[in-house]
């Protein structure tokens, strides 16, 4: 008898993969994955934005594969074998149909998980091959999502097999598969569109990642260590001097020069190139000589620039003293070093390569305390530091962050990277390590904000998200990963289409941050999609297993 499952299970194997069509749609799907893959990880920023659109494409030709595979040789074994009599040949040589119905589909069964785990393959393979930031969290969350397809193949395989071997008509179970399919190859729009129905406000207090860096970094001052909330008022303190001394005359073109050459110090991380400059009494020389490319000049613009009053903050300033303690000397090709720095175009070169961000954190980590700042404020920092690189820089475009997004104009002259860190002192990744440092020290002193009158859930929405079929697929595919604050937030900021919020932050009894949960349980969600596909499987089995004369044949 094991003889004769071994020759069913061999014959409906080679059946299946040495059919012609199965052969031609399996290279057609597999080339189109590659090629989305690719795309995704080679074209422009925003890298999780651009993985998730990937993602959809990448899971509805799978779905689409899955489906047809399914579809096709579950009523080739359920329907037409049986009757062409072949079944029927099987039986009269003593094999039972409980037996055919293992021998058959569990070769079919065994093709779509390998499917499925090559795609999971050709999503890791691409994505750790390519130069992208947040590379981990594409493989270890994003990447994980790949898996929903398994939940899918069950569901089809169930509902397929109970129609088919249930009525033995193909004019029934055709059609229900290929609307099935159709259906959830269109979950990211049939999940995340009943969003737009829901009702009521959003809540005030939603949770972004410098709600987390600065609670961190506050958490860590007590009387002995406020090492942190002196830098904060140091840094303070010398963004007004700049303001304070450098003074604009009004000019008919409403473009503030003195907010620009201020922001980019500041915001745009050059404070400790314009410094050197200040300590030479060369900056009014050194704006000049670029801003003649742009022909104007200070003095054309009516900007005057107290470098005296400047340079006496910056001697006893300790925001600047500590972040200039951390930047690197530029050395090499400094062009190739801003090709592959953050001010260029975001990539996993932006931290990994030389004279990038990596090499400063080194530098954090292994610097002697010359400063008044505890190991607990330094380890927060540093986590901080990660974070707001990580989670609010690297996961968008630059011309975001940096605001390049005027060209050809004076003001693009201050977004001019590349003119900046050809000309400087200090490395690409030391200028991020400034920016990223007043991302998380701007705004230190300030208090937090409850708005506990509209923390509240939108009903509807966690209803679309705990009964929606397609938002329960949608939640499989895309939150299967960690489920944390930093990587729910991540995921949600860059849906493909619109999601209800779910992530929000407030203080407890103890005034310790605490996060919302998610409104669903992907787990569950597997478990029902699943159970439900293993349910209807039991039912066909059943059904497959009647003899001819305890059911009616239907055309």
């Amino acid at each position: 008898m094991n003889s004769n499952f071994n020759v069913i299970f061999k014959f409906s194997f080679l059946r299946i993969i040495k059919n012609k069509l199965f052969i031609i749609l399996s290279t057609i799907v597999i080339l189109l994955i590659v090629l989305v893959q690719v795309l995704a990880m080679t074209i422009g920023d925003s890298i999780l934005y651009k993985t998730q659109v990937g993602m959809i494409f990448i899971i509805v030709l799978s779905i689409f594969w899955i489906s047809f595979i399914n579809i096709n040789n579950i009523t080739t074994i359920s329907i037409i074998d049986d009757k062409n009599g072949l079944q029927s040949l099987q039986n009269r040589r003593g094999v039972k149909n409980s037996k055919i119905f293992f021998a058959k589909l569990l070769p079919l069964k065994i093709i779509t998980t390998f499917f499925i785990l090559l795609v999971f393959l050709i999503f890791i393979t691409i994505a750790l091959a390519s130069l992208i930031p947040l590379k981990s969290f594409v493989v270890g969350n994003l990447g994980i999502g790949i898996f929903s397809l398994i939940a899918y193949d069950f569901f089809i395989f169930g509902i397929v097999i109970l129609i088919s071997s249930k009525t033995k008509s193909m004019k029934k179970t055709l059609p229900v598969g290929w609307i099935l399919m159709t259906l959830f190859m269109f979950f990211s729009i049939f999940g995340p569109i009943f969003f737009v129905f829901s009702s009521g406000s959003y809540a005030g207090n939603e949770f972004h990642p410098r709600i987390k860096n600065k609670f961190s970094l506050v958490n860590t001052q007590t009387e002995e260590t406020k090492f942190l909330s002196e830098l904060s008022v140091s840094l303070e303190k010398l963004e007004n001097t700049f303001y304070d001394n450098i003074i604009e005359e009004e000019n008919s073109h409403g473009l503030s020069f003195k907010y620009l050459i201020v922001k980019l110090a500041f915001r745009g991380g050059m404070l400790t190139n314009f410094a050197e400059m200040i300590a030479r009494d060369h900056f009014e020389q050194y704006i000049d000589q670029y801003l003649i490319n742009f022909d104007t000049s200070l003095d054309q613009e009516g900007i005057l620039i107290n470098e005296q009053a400047i340079k006496t903050e910056l001697e006893n300033n300790i925001y600047y003293k500590f972040i200039k303690s951390f930047n690197i000397t530029a050395i090499g090709d400094k062009g190739m070093h801003f090709r592959n720095s953050f001010f260029y175009k975001v990539s996993s070169r932006n931290f990994n390569s030389y004279q990038q961000l990596g090499e400063v954190m080194k530098k954090f980590e292994n610097i002697q305390n010359i400063f008044s700042i505890s190991d607990s404020e330094k380890q927060a920092f540093k986590n901080s530091v990660l974070n707001n690189y990580h989670f609010e820089l690297s996961m968008f475009s630059n011309d975001r962050i940096l605001d390049k997004s005027i060209k050809n104009s004076k003001e693009d002259f201050f977004n001019n990277y590349a003119m900046w860190i050809e000309s400087s002192s200090y490395s690409p990744g030391s200028y991020l390590f400034n920016l990223v440092s007043y991302n998380l020290l701007s705004s230190f002193n300030y208090p937090f904000e409850i708005d506990r009158e509209t923390f509240k859930w939108k009903a509807d929405a966690i209803l679309n998200y705990q009964i929606n079929p397609f938002m329960l697929f949608y939640e499989m595919v895309y939150f299967s990963g960690k489920n944390d604050i930093l990587s729910n937030y991540a995921v949600y900021v860059n849906s493909p289409l619109p999601i209800s919020n779910f992530n929000f932050y407030d203080l407890d009894a103890n005034g310790e941050l605490i996060y919302t949960n998610r409104p669903f349980i992907v787990w569950l969600n597997y478990l029902i999609f699943i159970s439900l596909g293993i349910g209807m499987t039991w039912l066909g089995y059943l059904a497959f297993c009647q003899t001819k004369d305890k059911r009616k044949l239907v055309d």
